[in-house]
């Protein structure tokens, strides 16, 4: 594989809590420079990502119920009815490992 080819399977990832938009804004940049698939952030950040990334083919991943998958089946679907200039276009959804147990796997 080329370092392009390498590249375009990377997710480059900032999900620190007390992230702050320039840190975001330096994912971004990291990623659209180096031709990386995504950023994976909070969904705090999509707006500021979208505007980052736009017309940049970099996708943008989205944690769900990071790190620890505790929460309710509702509350971790509650991100996916978020209104659409907040939605990530041609976005990934991730959810924590708990999530996808068969006795917590959501259904919609």
């Amino acid at each position: 594989m080329t370092k392009k080819e390498i590249a375009k399977i990377i997710d480059h990832t900032n999900l620190k809590a007390n992230a702050t938009p320039e840190e975001i804004r330096k994912t971004c940049r990291e990623a659209k420079g180096c031709g990386f698939r995504s950023v994976c952030l909070n969904p705090r950040w999509v707006k500021l990502a979208k505007e980052e990334l736009k017309d940049t083919g970099v996708r943008i991943a989205v944690v769900i119920d990071w790190p620890v998958g505790a929460s309710s089946t509702e509350a971790r679907v509650l991100p996916l009815k978020l209104p659409k200039k907040t939605e990530p276009t041609n976005s990934i959804w991730l959810w924590t490992l708990a999530a996808s147990r068969p006795e917590t796997t959501m259904k919609f």
